[in-house]
């Protein structure tokens, strides 16, 4: 925990927001807007709700399964391993997931985990269905961030990001990202009956060559400055921040 009064006051201030937030005490619906500035869909966060939601768990099951060798973890999962998943985001309170909705129904999941004090690490990016158009994730994803950023008072994120997925590693490039990783590690194979998991750790001969897991971290304002120039985001940014301080009196 930070010694500076201001940062320890405010992450106090983060968690009652937060739980409210999964409680449903504080509904809370963050716009997707395009480079137009045109609404295109809504995030929304996993609460106490979706706890019994049994179709949304089943689609969870559909999403992971079908992207599982994007994985660290590339064992097909189950609907109880899906329902501790749900009880996890909703109860843990360092973390938040949220839901991507295009006409309605939800299409992604995203959020983050590991939240402290003025740091987090990204969760994993799940596109389950087709909806909203070739950047809809893009601006789905800068909506995520710059609420986090707000609400959390969160000065940094971590990603961690496996070096042939080149779709992650350019989207870390344009946010802003430093791209010289603050670990590095070998990756290895591991084989189970029902999948196989990639770990830090393991036999030499498991080893995957050429592939690691690298950590990369995005400073607040080496955010903010990378994606001031991209049309579309001041209206986002602007947008989130009114929803903060007016509808839910988070201090910015």
């Amino acid at each position: 925990m930070s010694a500076d009064p201001f940062v320890s006051e405010r992450w106090f201030d983060a968690l009652r927001w937060l739980v409210d937030v999964k409680q449903g005490v504080r509904p809370l619906a963050v716009p997707i807007l395009d480079d137009r500035g045109e609404e295109i869909g809504v995030l929304r966060p996993i609460t106490v709700a979706h706890l019994g939601d049994e179709s949304l768990l089943e689609r969870f099951v559909v999403w992971r399964n079908r992207h599982r060798t994007g994985y660290l973890d590339q064992r097909p999962v189950t609907l109880d391993g899906v329902r501790r998943y749900v009880e996890d985001v909703v109860y843990n309170p360092t973390r938040l997931t949220f839901l991507a909705y295009f006409e309605g129904r939800p299409i992604a999941r995203m959020g983050a985990v590991r939240i402290g004090p003025t740091e987090h690490e990204s969760d994993g990016l799940v596109r389950g269905e087709r909806g909203g158009g070739m950047h809809f994730m893009h601006w789905a994803q800068l909506a995520g961030m710059i609420l986090v950023f707000y609400a959390l008072n969160q000065r940094s994120i971590i990603s961690r990001v496996l070096s042939t997925n080149e779709l992650a590693v350019d989207s870390c490039v344009t946010k802003g990202y430093e791209m010289r990783p603050i670990v590095s590690q070998s990756i290895f194979r591991v084989r189970h009956p029902n999948g196989d998991t990639l770990e830090t750790s393991g036999d030499p001969v498991d080893r995957v060559a050429g592939v690691t897991l690298d950590t990369f971290r995005l400073q607040r304002d080496a955010f903010f400055a990378a994606m001031a120039e991209q049309p579309g985001f001041g209206r986002l940014d602007d947008r989130i921040r009114q929803i903060l301080s007016g509808d839910l009196g988070v201090k910015i």
